[in-house]
């Protein structure tokens, strides 16, 4: 009898997006309602995959909190070499820093990433809030950190990257880890990067691969782990009405037939074709 481990799936970031041109994920998804032409022009390729500074913190904070010290060390190396004169580490754009950064390769790997001691200063701190919050330190004290889910869904090949997931008391817990700079406007940071359809996209697509693979549940709970990178570092947990989720499985379910349909017309619309009535 299969178990939701049986279903999760390991492997390396990259290759997860490197997947995109095959499945739907809740950020295509949610291109589309932001724009066809959008989602179109990322999926072809023609807008490429932007990765920045804050997007190398991100992941590094997530595999600290997630994962912890023991796989963070594996994959990242922190800091530099200290200049005896100043105290300080040696610039990154110095021969001490990159024979530094060749010696720690040599020894941890070519895939190494490297991050400042204030980034990693910031991590930690944000880790020691989550382990202090009485919500969120149950939360993420026993699961999957980091898994991938692949099923079809209303007929369409999608994939999942989960942060973490659980099973309490015959459900299924996801938890989708979130770093802010205020925790007072999350409220305003789920509504604009659509949240809600990301947390409603990860729970009908996990639902409909435990089903296809006769895995009996409860059903699926959606928490996101919020925290800030910013001092106080101040943690919190929000969560959606379920009531809100599943019209947002609507919204989900009529996106992927009109890319559907998209895709077969070749006609991509932006959004802003019709005249639109600004309110005061």
């Amino acid at each position: 009898m299969k178990t939701l481990n049986d279903i999760l799936l390991i492997e390396p970031e990259e290759f997860y997006h490197s997947q995109s041109s095959k499945y739907l994920s809740s950020h295509q998804i949610m291109d589309f309602i932001r724009s066809p032409k959008l989602y179109n022009l990322k999926k072809t390729g023609v807008i490429p995959p932007a990765k920045s500074g804050s997007f190398s913190f991100g992941s590094a904070a997530h595999c600290l909190l997630l994962e912890g010290d023991e796989e963070f060390n594996k994959r990242y190396a922190v800091g530099g070499p200290i200049n005896p004169a100043t105290g300080k580490s040696y610039g990154s754009d110095t021969k001490k820093f990159t024979e530094w950064q060749e010696t720690q390769r040599a020894e941890k790997g070519t895939n190494l990433t490297f991050i400042t001691a204030e980034e990693y200063f910031v991590a930690k701190s944000m880790s020691y809030s989550i382990k202090e919050h009485p919500i969120a330190s149950k939360l993420l004290k026993d699961g999957f950190a980091e898994r991938v889910v692949r099923t079809k869904f209303e007929g369409a090949p999608v994939q999942i990257r989960l942060d973490w997931v659980f099973e309490r008391n015959d459900a299924v817990c996801v938890v989708d880890l979130k770093t802010c700079n205020n925790l007072d406007s999350f409220a305003d940071d789920a509504k604009k990067y659509m949240y809600d359809i990301q947390a409603a996209f990860y729970s009908s697509v996990l639902f409909s691969a435990l089903f296809k693979n006769g895995i009996k549940t409860d059903g699926i709970q959606s928490r996101f782990v919020a925290v800030e990178k910013v001092t106080p570092f101040r943690c919190g947990v929000f969560s959606y009405d379920i009531r809100d989720l599943r019209n947002k499985y609507h919204q989900i379910c009529d996106a992927i037939s009109d890319i559907n349909q998209c895709t077969e017309t070749g006609f991509w619309p932006d959004g802003y074709e019709n005249l639109i009535t600004l309110t005061i």
